[in-house]
């Protein structure tokens, strides 16, 4: 697959210098490139995440890889792992070819510091955009460096990340994106404590019943007689972990059916568990970020009812 981005065409070997980021390691998952003064470009084995050096921008050659990570904080889409950390003399444009929300509003590439991270301080910063192309489904964005970890946010309602101009962390949940969501539930408050019937139960019934999917009899897990014993520590029939493991979001098949990341394996982000069809809600837009850190939340709580 190839995609235009601002004048330069993309391949699996760069257009600016020749790349080695095609041959990847054993792993299948790990790719690697030399790249240096005169630029080239390095793409995720999924070729989800594309890293181009632009002339200019490198002094000497550097060796550098691209890797799925799930170390950093979550967020929307699958994170890489990018190395080395070097800066720049012109900025990098880096571009995440991957399904985006059906509202797209928002939607931006992210980034962690090396120094950050270290430091333990690391939060999502929203890098500026330079071209949101929906039918390509790709964001394309630019970076003053080479990033240790690049993601994709959706909206502007994510919590722990922070703009290029600030480094104070945002907590909050003030803008209102109902990207997804039938009779919308942003800006919650996950913080305190949670339960299934008082918090968690609104969600299935204003989201999933009503299309035939979750009803008594179908294959699917019962969410309209009593929902909290046929999700919690019960085992679906398509993949290899509970719909509900309490307190493990990462090993919740209903969890990551929510974020659509059910059908990947672990080191993308996924469960790793087989998962098979549709996200949830089936057919419909994925529920606000805030509605689905909500039941992660209550995951992490212990699943209380």
């Amino acid at each position: 697959m190839k995609r235009s981005l601002l004048g330069f065409t993309l391949l699996c070997v760069g257009s600016l210098a020749p790349v080695s980021g095609c041959a990847e390691d054993d792993d299948g998952r790990t790719a690697r490139a030399n790249i240096g003064p005169s630029g080239g470009q390095i793409s995720s084995h999924d070729g989800v995440l594309t890293v181009l050096i632009l002339p200019g921008a490198l002094e000497t050659t550097h060796e550098f890889s691209v890797a799925p990570s799930d170390t950093p904080p979550h967020i929307f889409g699958p994170a890489y792992r990018v190395q080395p950390d070097v800066p720049l003399a012109v900025n990098a444009e880096v571009t995440y070819a991957r399904r985006l929300p059906n509202d797209p509003t928002g939607t931006a590439v992210a980034a962690i510091r090396k120094d950050d991270f270290e430091a333990g301080t690391a939060a999502w910063i929203k890098l500026p955009t330079v071209e949101l192309d929906v039918a390509d489904q790709l964001v394309t964005a630019t970076d003053s460096e080479v990033s240790l970890f690049y993601g994709l946010l959706e909206g502007d309602d994510i919590s722990g990340t922070t703009s290029t101009t600030s480094a104070t962390t945002d907590d909050s949940n003030d803008t209102d994106d109902a990207s997804g969501e039938t009779g919308s539930e942003s800006g919650d408050d996950t913080s305190g404590p949670l339960s299934h019937d008082a918090d968690i139960a609104d969600i299935w019934a204003n989201n999933c019943l009503g299309m035939g999917c979750h009803s008594p009899g179908q294959s699917a897990p019962d969410l309209e007689t009593d929902p909290y014993t046929a999700i919690v520590g019960v085992m679906p029939l398509s993949a290899a972990v509970p719909y509900i493991t309490a307190g493990d979001p990462q090993t919740s098949y209903l969890m990551h059916k929510l974020d659509a990341t059910h059908a990947l394996e672990a080191n993308l982000g996924g469960c790793g568990c087989g998962g098979a069809g549709g996200p949830m809600p089936a057919g419909g837009e994925l529920l606000d970020q805030s509605v689905r850190d909500r039941v992660r939340s209550w995951i992490e709580q212990g699943a209380p009812q």
